[in-house]
């Protein structure tokens, strides 16, 4: 029998930055030398892919993002004592070397995102997902990025393992006209908006034999700027967020971020794993409402209204805003969340 207490729904913050605009033109070296780099903010260390239940990183990992009218910035720092990579070949796995990442949702709704890894030799693999492959997403590996910069800088000597190294950084321009391009012409506002971003390094312990740099024989180390509570990089709802601001870098920031939003997509993303978890393990998904969520659930001190469709094959879902009773959201078997406002 379901408790009469009430329960208030807790979720995982995950981290947030303040994107600023430019103030003066980038060249894309991998140094971040120009005035705006200097005076963007730092984000937090990165941490372990799996949150606080593991040991934090041994080595250093923060990067620093800014817009302008034609392109996203992002410069990120890797403290590094052995810079190796040996993959050249555009869009192979660049994971298998020590790499970087970005992940980046334009639309907000976990479909139609990119990706983006680079390794210490400046080697891209630039992809979009049409969907998490939870959701049966496919990646789509044949697309170039138009227009990408980036560039990698090395403070040390790459593959050469006589020497101790510092640090390599990445730096690179991608272009709105690309990032966009899923997104519905009348929402391609980037200013005041807000977009799910996550970046990844991947790092492998190694052996030095003969003079070489050599994996070890263990699975790789995944380090994040936020923390995805499980080796899953594709479950975007668990990406940090990113608002674009108005103001130029280096005044005073001002917090924008939709936290109310925020709980209710957290809230609905919780029903929608409990349905593909049901969907793997027994062929369909959940019909009853109290399977997915406590009947006396709130959010804003306010009972969860909403309501459940579903057979094997879909689902849908439409939970009234407890913070504004004028806006629905939905979501559905594909995973994508919506809302009134985001549909006009």
């Amino acid at each position: 029998m379901w408790s009469k207490a009430k329960t208030q729904t807790q979720f995982i913050q995950g981290q947030t930055y303040t994107c600023q605009r430019t103030i003066d033109s980038l060249v894309i070296d991998g140094l971040a030398n120009e005035i705006s780099w200097q005076k963007a903010a730092w984000s937090n260390d990165f941490v372990d892919i799996e949150g606080a239940k593991m040991p934090n990183p041994y080595l250093k990992t923060q990067v620093k993002m800014l817009w302008d009218d034609d392109y996203f910035y992002f410069y990120a720092k890797l403290e590094e004592p052995h810079i190796w990579a040996v993959l050249k070949q555009r869009d192979t796995v660049i994971y298998w070397d020590n790499d970087f990442e970005l992940f980046i949702d334009p639309t907000n709704d976990t479909h139609n995102y990119y990706e983006l890894e680079l390794n210490a030799l400046n080697t891209v693999w630039d992809l979009m997902l049409t969907k998490p492959y939870r959701d049966g997403g496919r990646a789509i590996t044949a697309l170039d990025i138009a227009g990408l910069k980036t560039a990698v800088y090395v403070e040390g000597t790459l593959n050469n393992a006589s020497d101790i190294d510092t640090y390599w950084s990445v730096e690179a321009a991608i272009p709105w006209k690309v990032l966009l391009e899923t997104v519905p012409q009348k929402q391609r506002v980037i200013e005041g908006k807000e977009m799910r971003i996550n970046y990844s390094r991947v790092q492998w312990k190694t052996n030095i034999i003969d003079g070489r740099y050599v994996k070890k024989k263990q699975p790789e180390l995944n380090w994040v700027w936020s923390p995805q509570r499980a080796v899953a990089m594709h479950e975007p709802e668990f990406w940090g967020r990113l608002y674009f601001s108005p103001e130029t870098v280096g005044t005073e920031k001002k917090v924008h971020f939709d936290i109310e939003s925020e709980q209710v997509r957290q809230l609905i993303y919780t029903i929608h794993r409990k349905q593909r978890q049901s969907l793997k393990t027994t062929g369909q998904f959940i019909n009853s409402k109290e399977e997915l969520l406590e009947p006396r659930t709130l959010l804003n001190n306010t009972l969860i209204d909403w309501t459940l469709e579903a057979d094997q094959y879909w689902y849908h879902v439409k939970l009234i805003d407890p913070f504004d009773p004028e806006i629905s959201w939905h979501i559905d078997e594909t995973g994508r969340v919506w809302n009134d406002e985001t549909e006009k």
